[in-house]
């Protein structure tokens, strides 16, 4: 088993120099980079969504155009989550590098962590940096305040752990295996999350979520909870506009797909910590044109469009932050 899956390991605390760097570190800086996510990642999510949608694999489909939609804000925000980790453990940077670690695994085409959080890198790899870095033991889990619990125990053990978590003496359960849909076993959850203060935190990131200092434990995130990524400014009109953001044709959306049914749709994505935007393809057929120099005359003659109609998507690029005249 890696131990990338395991606690305190990934993502790293610090990331090591010298000549033999830790797994965690060497799995940071091949993937969690601007670079990657702005390159690799893009092209390997795109031939995986084409394949996804040829074979009719919906569900798959739709998770891989939500990671390949996800790579521009991702690139844009991975280094500052990084840094914000390392210094002190925020866990809105967790939910960005959680996020990451999603977006890096369906384009490897690597597993899930044993317990379906983070990624487990393909064996070849892992042999290919010189091996594992080892497993912790649950001692290491008790001295950040986890207890390792089974989850079929849950409901036995629930009134003692409660009691520990309510004093102070763990942060949170770590539960092993799936929780029984047992009336008893869900209240145990719900009695967990209200006593422990790293409970929801360890639910969502595992143990690593631990970590994070008692007085942000309440903090949102922006991949948590998307509609707290930024919208973009509004673009300054003019006669000769530029595109402020990349679009593309894809198929979706992301609801369109699970259903089997997709659909043809353009897509604006920024290169910044901004929500993508899906419009008429027609959108990004006018973005496309924009090079500073063509005004509305010019764009409706070489798309052989009526220039009233073209004026209109232009404002409404630039009203969403799509096209400026800067």
């Amino acid at each position: 088993m890696s131990a990338l899956t395991s606690l305190a390991s990934f993502p790293p605390r610090s990331l090591d120099e010298g000549p033999a760097p830790s797994l965690s570190t060497r799995l940071w800086r091949a993937f969690f980079g601007r670079a990657w996510l702005s390159g690799s990642a893009r092209d390997l999510l795109e031939g995986r969504l084409a394949l996804a949608v040829d074979g009719g694999d919906w569900e798959r489909a739709a998770e891989l155009l939500a990671a390949f939609m996800d790579c521009w804000p991702l690139a844009a925000a991975i280094e500052d989550a990084g840094a914000r980790w390392r210094v002190d453990a925020h866990p809105s940077a967790l939910a960005v590098i959680a996020r990451a670690a999603e977006v890096v695994r369906l384009a490897q085409g690597w597993q899930a962590g044993p317990d379906g959080r983070w990624l487990l890198p393909d064996p070849g790899w892992i042999e290919e940096q010189g091996g594992d870095d080892g497993e912790p033991g649950a001692g290491d889990h008790r001295a950040v305040g986890l207890e390792l619990v089974d989850a079929d125990a849950l409901p036995d053990e629930r009134a003692r752990l409660a009691a520990a978590l309510a004093r102070g003496e763990l942060r949170a359960v770590l539960l092993q295996g799936a929780v029984p849909e047992t009336p008893q076993a869900q209240l145990a959850v719900g009695e967990l999350r209200l006593e422990g203060s790293h409970q929801r935190l360890v639910d969502r990131f595992g143990a690593v979520a631990a970590q994070v200092p008692m007085a942000l434990t309440s903090e949102p995130s922006a991949w948590d909870h998307p509609d707290l990524l930024d919208a973009p400014s509004p673009g300054r009109g003019g006669q000769a506009l530029v595109a402020r953001c990349e679009g593309r044709y894809l198929p979706g959306p992301v609801s369109a797909l699970r259903r089997g049914r997709p659909q043809r749709v353009g897509t604006l994505l920024w290169d910044a910590p901004v929500r993508p935007l899906m419009v008429a393809p027609v959108a990004v057929a006018v973005l496309q044109t924009l090079d500073g120099e063509r005004d509305c005359a010019a764009v409706a003659a070489q798309l052989g469009g009526p220039q009233d109609q073209v004026q209109e998507i232009l404002d409404e690029l630039v009203a969403i932050g799509a096209a400026s005249a800067d």
